[in-house]
C-alpha cells in the first residue's frame, strides 16, 4: 500500500479512532486497521467497548490493509503538515510528513461492530453538540454511581420533530431539547456519557447526524464516521415524577449578575460550598460564609410569590444557571427542601437542583 493525504483529513480520522482504542493494552485493543479500496481510506478501531469506522477519499486502493498500534499511529501523524505519505510493505508502516518514521505492522484485524438496524434520530452536528452540553454536567462521574445514572437519557416521539436528553445525578437533573427527525417509532434509551462526548467531539457542526439504536447497540453516523456502542440497563429512574409539576415562588432574574455573585462567593466558601439565597420580592442575596471571612452580594429579581430562604451545593447551583443559555433566567421554589428549578424565561428545557438542609 502506498497512499498520499493531507494531514488535517487524516489527523480529524485519527481524532475519533484513537479514542476507541485501549492505549495500554498490547493484545489487540490497541491497535488500528488501516485499508484502502475503491478510492477510499478507511480506519477501523474498537476497545472492547467503543467501536469506530471512519473513511475518507483517497484516490486508488486495491483492497489492502494493515494494522499497526494507534496511539502511536496517531502521535506520529500529529506532528505532520501538508501532505502525508504512507506506506507499508507488510512488516513495516513508513510515514512520510515531518521526517520519516517506521512502525512495525502487526498481525490480525481489527474487529468491527455491524451497522445498527433499528430505531433512528436525524440531526444537526451543532444541535446534538448543544443540546448534550447543557445536559453533561449531570451525568455521574463519581465512583460507585449506578451505572444507569452515567449514561443520557435519549427520548424521541413519533411526529414530535423534538429529541429529549435527559441526565441525573442524585444531585442534580438536566433537560433540554433540541430538533430532529424521528424515524421507525419512537426512541428511548440510555446512551453512556462517554460516548455521546465522543460523537459530540468527533462530529462537526454542520454535519448531519443520524443515530441508531436496536435496544442492545447503537450507532452514531455520518458522512465518513460511524462510532457504536452498547446502550445501558434502561432501568432509568422516573424524572418526571421527580420534576415538580407546579410552584409556589418564581422569581426572573439577570443570569449574568448571579453568575457573578456566586463566583466571587465561592471564593471563601471552598470548604463548605454552601451558598444561601434569600429571595425577596425585588432581590436575591447571595451570601455565603466561613471561618475567615463572610460575603453578601444583591441582585434585582421580580418575585411572585412569598419569600424563601433556601441553601444549596455552590457548584450545583452554578452547573444549572450555567446551562441556560439566556440573559434572564427563571428559578421556582415550593420550599427550603424542595427541588429548584431553573429555565430560560421561554424556554422548554429544565435544570433541577435539590436544596442543602441548614441546621437551625
Amino acid at each position: 500500500m502506498s497512499i498520499k493525504i493531507h494531514s488535517t483529513e487524516l489527523n480529524r480520522m485519527l481524532k475519533t479512532a484513537v479514542k476507541c482504542v485501549d492505549a495500554n493494552d498490547l493484545a489487540g485493543k490497541g491497535n488500528i486497521e488501516i485499508s484502502h479500496a475503491d478510492n477510499l481510506l478507511t480506519i477501523h478501531a474498537t476497545n472492547g467497548t467503543f467501536s469506530a469506522v471512519v473513511s475518507a477519499p483517497v484516490p486508488g486502493g486495491d483492497g489492502e490493509s494493515f494494522c499497526v498500534d494507534g496511539s502511536m499511529f496517531a502521535k506520529v501523524c500529529a506532528q505532520c503538515a501538508g501532505e502525508i505519505s504512507i506506506s507499508t510493505d507488510g512488516k513495516v508502516c513508513t510515514v512520510n510528513g515531518a521526517g520519516r518514521t517506521r512502525l512495525p505492522v502487526v498481525c490480525g484485524t481489527v474487529p468491527v461492530q455491524d451497522t445498527v438496524d433499528g430505531k433512528t434520530i436525524e440531526m444537526s452536528g451543532a444541535d446534538f453538540a448543544r443540546c448534550y452540553e447543557k445536559v453533561a454536567y449531570a451525568v455521574a462521574t463519581e465512583e460507585g454511581a449506578r451505572v444507569v445514572l452515567t449514561g443520557v437519557r435519549v427520548e424521541a416521539e413519533d411526529g414530535s420533530g423534538q429529541v429529549r436528553m435527559v441526565a441525573l445525578d442524585g444531585f442534580q437533573l438536566a433537560m433540554e431539547h433540541a430538533p430532529c427527525v424521528v424515524g421507525k417509532g419512537s426512541f428511548r434509551e440510555v446512551i453512556p456519557g462517554k460516548f455521546m462526548k465522543l460523537v459530540k467531539d468527533s462530529v462537526g457542526q454542520d454535519d448531519w447526524l443520524t443515530i441508531r439504536c436496536n435496544g442492545t447497540r447503537v450507532d452514531a453516523e455520518t458522512d465518513g464516521m460511524r462510532v457504536s456502542c452498547a446502550v445501558l440497563n434502561n432501568d432509568y429512574p422516573d424524572y418526571e415524577r421527580i420534576t415538580p409539576k407546579s410552584f409556589a415562588i418564581k422569581t426572573l432574574v439577570n443570569a449574568g449578575e448571579l453568575r457573578a455573585a456566586l463566583k466571587s462567593g465561592s471564593v471563601i466558601n471552598a470548604g463548605s460550598k454552601m451558598v444561601k439565597l434569600m429571595v425577596r420580592k425585588d432581590t436575591v442575596t447571595v451570601s455565603s460564609n466561613s471561618e475567615k471571612a463572610d460575603y453578601e452580594a444583591e441582585v434585582e429579581c421580580d418575585t411572585q410569590g412569598n419569600d424563601l430562604l433556601i441553601a444549596f451545593n455552590q457548584n450545583y447551583l452554578s452547573n444549572a444557571i450555567g446551562a441556560v443559555d439566556a440573559e434572564e433566567i427563571v428559578m421556582q421554589f415550593n420550599s427550603a427542601v424542595s427541588p429548584c428549578v431553573v429555565s430560560e424565561r421561554d424556554g422548554d428545557g429544565a435544570h433541577l437542583v435539590l436544596p442543602v438542609r441548614v441546621m437551625g
